[in-house]
């Protein structure tokens, strides 16, 4: 199918990398053309029908990527101006709603306006975007890079326990839980969010923690002090590879990240927060599960470098990201549906 793709240039992005895995997966068997700040041509003051007429190749497929509209917190601007959006261009339009917790009014009054043929999110609250847009939406849960993991997997496992990230999103929309910072409050004698030592109930385990405050000022000594900063994602990958257990908690609005299905990839345990949602589309029996208030959070770490060693349990745990939750397998089943 020859598409074009709207979006930013995300290859220099130090953020998630679903945008760019997303992308990649579309071009491996879609002819692609992207189109948007950092890509070649790109002007604001063009029209799409401008940008469809001098495409190469007849475009089939419209697609407004991940981030076609800000994600900046009362940012309320697209790409390209509206007024030159959807000239009564007669092609299939699908647009791809990121970041629900940012702007979500206006970016759903966007697509009720531009009448779009299909939106994707990677929320599970999709249904209720459908209504609220009178727009066909689908779910297409996040999903991993798969020739990064499975072709990386001979890493030694040097770490017990593996986190990295932001502690906690206050945007007031986010709805997230401070359940980061409670754990590195449990290991770690802190201060604020900057964890200063471990406690000795942790000495025996080598941890690898490398968490972003969420104030700006104690993120700038977080960089000075412990040169902890955000890693890029060959850093990030690499030693979550190399580790033999993974933090995961639940993202903004309960989102359930990438991360989740990378640290299977890895050949690495999942030990996450008690969630009703995993059960929507995680086979739970991969996951080791903590209380909220932590009270068996020591006993589930240790059953988790525990079973980090059953071989068996790891192979079939990666065969089973292997074969549900790649990028290859998302992209088909959207190819089905625009078929």
């Amino acid at each position: 199918m020859k598409i074009l793709y709207l979006s930013r240039n995300m290859s220099k992005y130090l953020g998630a990398s679903y945008q760019t895995d997303f992308l990649n997966e579309l071009s491996n068997s879609n002819d692609v053309t992207t189109y948007g700040p950092g890509y070649p041509g790109f002007s604001e003051k063009k029209n799409i029908s401008d940008v469809v007429k001098s495409c190469t190749n007849k475009i089939e497929l419209v697609i407004f990527g991940h981030t076609f509209l800000s994600d900046k917190e009362g940012y309320k601007k697209s790409l390209v101006p509206e007024k030159c959006l959807i000239e009564k261009i007669n092609i299939p339009k699908i647009f791809i709603l990121n970041k629900e917790y940012v702007n979500l009014k206006f970016k759903l009054d966007f697509i009720k306006r531009n009448k779009f043929d299909l939106c994707i999110t990677h929320h599970h609250e999709y249904k209720k975007y459908a209504k609220l847009t009178n727009t066909k939406f689908i779910f297409l849960p996040f999903a991993i890079n798969k020739d990064f993991f499975v072709n990386n997997l001979n890493h030694i496992k040097e770490y017990d326990l593996f986190f990295s990230g932001v502690l906690q999103n206050l945007n007031i929309n986010a709805n997230q839980k401070d359940t980061r910072v409670k754990i590195m409050k449990k290991i770690y004698l802190s201060f604020f969010d900057l964890p200063i030592f471990k406690r000795k109930n942790y000495n025996d385990l080598n941890i690898f923690w490398n968490s972003i405050p969420r104030n700006k000022f104690l993120n700038l000594i977080n960089q000075r002090l412990f040169q902890n900063k955000r890693l890029d994602y060959s850093d990030y990958a690499n030693t979550m590879l190399k580790s033999r257990v993974v933090l995961n908690t639940l993202s903004p609005m309960q989102l359930i990240s990438p991360r989740y299905f990378e640290t299977m990839a890895s050949k690495a345990i999942v030990l996450c927060e008690n969630s009703s949602i995993y059960k929507k589309f995680i086979d739970v029996k991969y996951l080791i599960t903590f209380d909220h208030d932590l009270i068996n959070f020591d006993k589930k770490l240790q059953q988790a470098i525990e079973l980090s060693n059953d071989r068996y349990f790891l192979n079939l745990m990666h065969k089973y990201v292997i074969k549900n939750h790649t990028w290859e397998q998302r992209i088909n089943s959207l190819k089905k549906l625009i078929n």
